[in-house]
């Protein structure tokens, strides 16, 4: 006999009835396998849920490791901000005192040099003025040994006698004329040069008189200085060869 949809209905209003018809021919329907199916799904829900929850547990746990790492190093962050800007300000303290302590040593250091130019200056002002006195010094000397020559030139002229009695008899002054005079007539004999009298004639003083012993005229080539140095003696001895060329 062939099943028809009225049968159908009949069928499915049965099962609504009854519902412990369903699970009967469901299981005739669907098989072991199928069957398995809402149990093993409990069992993956159950064993998802289960992994869920250890995730949700692992990630809270993550989660707050992170909150205390992350607290942490907001702490040591914090920490480190205080450190900087305490070492900040006292960078900042360090350096007004540095800045006060080069302004105070430039000043004086501009101080000192001022100082050391002044004592420059002054040292130099005393050096001029050294100078210049040496050299009124040195004046006032030539002019004083000119003077004593000039008073030995007299005292000599005057007291010739007196002066050279210990090399000479009757001893006298030979006039500047009688000087010129014995000159002019050696270079006119060929005794000396015309070159000879020039260097000759100033000769401070000729004296003539006679041997002590030999009782011969003799005549004493003087230069006369106050501060006789090398420069006088050679003089003095080149007039005296002079007059004793001219002298024949």
């Amino acid at each position: 006999m062939g099943f028809t949809v009225r049968d159908f209905q009949d069928l499915l209003e049965l099962l609504r009835q009854h519902p412990e018809w369903r699970q009967q021919l469901w299981a005739l329907l669907a098989g072991e396998e199928l069957l398995r199916l809402p149990a093993e799904f409990r069992a993956f829900r159950e064993e998802t849920e289960r992994r869920f929850a250890e995730i949700r547990e692992e990630v809270a746990a993550a989660r707050a490791e992170a909150d205390r790492r992350f607290a942490e190093l907001a702490e040591a962050q914090r920490r480190h901000y205080e450190e900087f800007a305490a070492h900040r300000q006292e960078f900042l303290a360090h350096r007004q005192e540095f800045l006060a302590y080069r302004a105070e040593a430039d000043r004086r250091f501009a101080e000192l040099a001022e100082a050391q130019r002044r004592t420059e200056e002054t040292v130099r002002k005393l050096v001029e003025t050294t100078r210049r006195m040496n050299q009124r010094l040195e004046h006032h000397a030539a002019d004083l040994g000119e003077l004593k020559t000039m008073r030995l030139e007299a005292f000599y002229h005057q007291r010739a006698a007196f002066a050279f009695h210990r090399l000479v008899r009757r001893a006298s002054p030979v006039s500047d004329e009688e000087r010129y005079w014995i000159l002019e007539q050696a270079a006119a004999a060929g005794r000396i040069t015309e070159e000879e009298v020039e260097r000759a004639l100033p000769l401070d003083l000729l004296v003539k008189g006679f041997h002590r012993r030999e009782d011969r005229p003799v005549y004493l080539a003087v230069e006369i200085s106050w501060l006789g140095g090398t420069e006088d003696v050679e003089r003095a001895l080149e007039r005296a060869e002079n007059f004793a060329r001219a002298l024949g």
